[in-house]
């Protein structure tokens, strides 16, 4: 009966990955902060938003505009652990928004959508989120890197691959830091890891962002930007800027800063602040299974049940 079990134990196991997981997983957040999220200026983000922090908003602004499937996942697109911040004006056009306090102008929430907080709890468990993609950025930095990189001319990065499913590169932020041309050239569908290194800053402004030619331009963005990944490892800063980022940014360790920019993919940081727009691309490539869960409460107690069931079968045969 013990063999027996260990094949159901395993997909158990694999069925209560969470549906908020962020990279990795199902797409919860396009954004998502372990710290204070803060638009200095007008700007939008498509799908949901998430910061264990302050959310703040200074002008003009939109969450969950076009969030896709999203709503599939969770009711919530706008959650802040601590406040909302509303110093401009805004809405959020699907879902629902969740705060312990609101202050400044009224936060609009487009029915069936609604504001809600307090008694009712945070929906997302951010301590829990935060565990798992740092576990799983440092995973990914320490995969043996299959691809070449390049500086073929000043300002100029490329990144060269020709596995099918996966492709893996390490690259120093002093390389990256000041480049204005960045060429991702790899099998169409594959998977691109980019592992950053350097604990100290990396700044992209005024450049130019290919994908296997094709540069990025915001909702018109070549659907190969959904397999690609900047796991950004260990640097304390990275801003962007006048530019447009096709693929998602991991970087749980990071202050992120973004200005008169386009994002394509999804961001996970420390903190965020800036006026970058955030396109609704989830990453969907290819990663090896996650070191750290998050498994649902009621997913596993539905399991555990389960598990009893199939232990109390074995016990009387």
């Amino acid at each position: 009966m013990r063999d027996l079990l260990r094949p159901i134990l395993a997909g158990l196991v694999l069925a209560a990955s969470p549906a908020h997981a962020q990279i990795g997983a199902a797409p919860f957040f396009n954004v998502l902060t372990f710290g204070d999220f803060t638009y200095t200026g007008g700007s939008d983000v498509g799908g949901g938003l998430g910061a264990s922090g302050v959310v703040t908003f200074q002008s003009g602004w939109a969450v969950a505009s076009n969030t896709g499937g999203l709503q599939a996942t969770s009711p919530f697109t706008l959650v802040s652990g601590v406040r909302i911040q509303n110093n401009g004006s805004g809405q959020v056009f699907r879902g629902s928004a969740w705060a312990p306090v609101y202050a400044g102008n009224t936060v609009n929430v487009l029915p069936p959508g609604s504001r809600q907080g307090p008694p009712t709890a945070n929906p997302v468990d951010f301590v829990a989120l935060q565990t798992q993609q740092q576990a799983l950025s440092t995973q990914l930095a320490g995969l043996s890197a299959n691809g070449v990189v390049t500086t073929p001319f000043v300002g100029g990065v490329t990144f060269t691959g020709s596995d099918p499913v996966r492709n893996v590169f390490t690259v120093a932020a002093s390389v990256l830091n000041g480049a204005n041309t960045v060429n991702i050239n790899v099998p169409a569908g594959s998977t691109t890891i980019i592992n950053v290194t350097g604990t100290g800053s990396l700044a992209l402004s005024g450049f130019g962002w290919f994908l296997n030619g094709s540069q990025s331009n915001g909702a018109s963005t070549t659907a190969q930007a959904r397999n690609t990944l900047v796991n950004v490892v260990s640097l304390a800063n990275f801003s962007f800027g006048a530019g447009s980022i096709a693929g998602s940014i991991l970087a749980p360790n990071t202050a992120v800063t973004g200005s008169f920019n386009q994002m394509t993919g999804q961001l996970v940081a420390a903190s965020y602040s800036g006026t970058t727009e955030f396109y609704n691309y989830e990453f969907r490539g290819q990663l090896p299974p996650p070191t750290v869960v998050i498994p649902e409460p009621a997913t596993v107690a539905l399991l555990g049940a389960g598990l009893l069931g199939l232990v109390a079968v074995g016990r009387r045969r």
